[in-house]
């Protein structure tokens, strides 16, 4: 067998390192609710939290040139197909 060396071996390791911040992000998270719940009223810790990430995903979206649908019949198709994986998943 060859030695995989190269691009390869980098898109590897790339993906690798993206995997190890993914989890360090996300386990870090629920160390910053616990800390944001007892300095903060809870509604307004949820509120700070989705506006980060309204900001955030604007960001992204702003930054690929992308934009935001403007037609009601894409938002309510949207709605729909959430509500309908949501509802899928809620024990009956």
């Amino acid at each position: 067998m060859a030695n995989q060396s190269g691009p390869r071996s980098f898109a590897y390791l790339a993906l690798v390192a993206l995997l190890v911040l993914l989890a360090t992000l996300w386990s870090a998270s629920y160390t910053f609710i616990k800390l944001g719940v007892e300095s903060s009223p809870s509604v307004t810790f949820i509120a700070a939290r989705t506006t980060i990430a309204a900001v955030v995903l604007v960001g992204i979206l702003r930054w690929r040139s992308s934009t935001m649908p403007n037609d009601f019949a894409v938002w309510r198709r949207i709605n729909r197909r959430l509500a309908d994986k949501f509802s899928a998943s809620l024990p009956e």
